[in-house]
């Protein structure tokens, strides 16, 4: 016969420190990539804005902020040149993609649906819109980067 433990007040939460640490270590990684970002706009003074998804940006091309019915399209073709901040190119994308279908990162989506044909934008995205932690190819974990994207 075994005593039972005793069970947790149902009134108390247990506290996941461990979730909690990791939690904010993530935020302070998040932090530290947007500052970088913005130093870099400061230092460069190219006319960058701030997308609500944490991303900069600027065309490099004549824009027309209005998109028409018309030139609204269900299937793109974007090509764009990704460098780290120091001009290390680390990869070279074209690729056909559908809206909505996570064929390509989250921020090289958003500013794609904002463009039209024949426009090109320049891009500094975080490390968290693009490959993360993770990395991809030649592109290290947690790097931020700077795309050359034109939508074809």
């Amino acid at each position: 016969c075994h005593k039972q433990r005793p069970q947790v007040p149902s009134n108390k939460a247990e506290v996941d420190t461990t979730r909690i640490a990791l939690m904010k270590a993530h935020q302070r990684l998040v932090d530290m990539a947007n500052d970088e970002l913005a130093a870099y706009v400061v230092a460069h003074d190219n006319n960058y804005q701030q997308s609500e998804m944490g991303y900069w940006f600027r065309f490099t091309s004549p824009h027309t902020a209005v998109i028409d019915a018309a030139d609204t399209i269900d299937f793109h073709t974007i090509a764009y040149q990704a460098f780290m901040l120091d001009d290390v190119a680390v990869e070279d994308v074209s690729l056909d993609f559908t809206p909505h279908r996570k064929m390509t990162t989250t921020a090289v989506e958003d500013m794609a649906l904002h463009m039209h044909h024949g426009e090109q934008v320049e891009m500094l995205v975080p490390w968290y819109l693009m490959y993360g932690r993770e990395g991809h190819g030649h592109v290290p974990p947690y790097t931020q980067l700077r795309l050359l994207m034109r939508v074809e």
